[in-house]
């Protein structure tokens, strides 16, 4: 099966127009296959500019506005999941996901939604991924480090206040 659908990306893609000349957001022809489907499309936002990419996530918004159905929520996933363009945005790449594989007409084969499964879950893990240990060691050593800081500079000012109290309360 894995061998099949690299052959037909191969073959479907060999003979396609640079990537900085097509426009990515254009409305492609539904491969009889929807984990195809899907791959074909992944394949041409991850092959167009950024700014393909960013207006592929404008026509599909305007796809599911139009259809909210299963194929266009699950494209407009994977145009918020295309990276280096504007409106990269995982968490609604991951929520996109999950809509496209409970929506009411969603009519996905197996591979189509393990896809979209491995592809919420990835991009969920991605928005809720907390910074290592180690990097919240280090900015709680910072934050330790910065909050004494300014405690000392406090201090110096309460000390050089009191000074010019008394030195404003002293007779001539």
């Amino acid at each position: 099966m894995a061998a099949m659908l690299g052959a037909l990306l191969v073959a479907g893609c060999a003979h396609r127009p640079s990537a900085e000349t097509e426009d990515v957001a254009h409305e492609t022809e539904q491969a009889a296959d929807p984990a195809i489907d899907l791959l074909l499309y992944a394949h041409e936002l991850q092959s167009g500019s950024p700014e393909a990419r960013a207006k592929a996530v404008e026509q599909a918004r305007s796809a599911v506005d139009d259809a909210p159905d299963a194929r266009n929520l699950a494209r407009l996933a994977l145009a918020y999941g295309a990276p280096k363009q504007t409106r990269y945005t995982p968490d609604l790449a991951a929520r996109y996901a999950g809509r496209a594989l409970e929506a009411d007409d969603a009519r996905w084969n197996a591979a189509a939604r393990q896809y979209l499964r491995d592809y919420r879950r990835f991009y969920t893990r991605l928005t809720e991924q907390s910074p290592s240990d180690d990097d919240s060691e280090d900015a709680r050593a910072r934050i330790a480090e910065l909050e004494a800081e300014l405690d000392e500079a406090q201090r110096k000012l309460r000390e050089m206040a009191t000074i010019e109290e008394r030195l404003g309360s002293s007779p001539p």
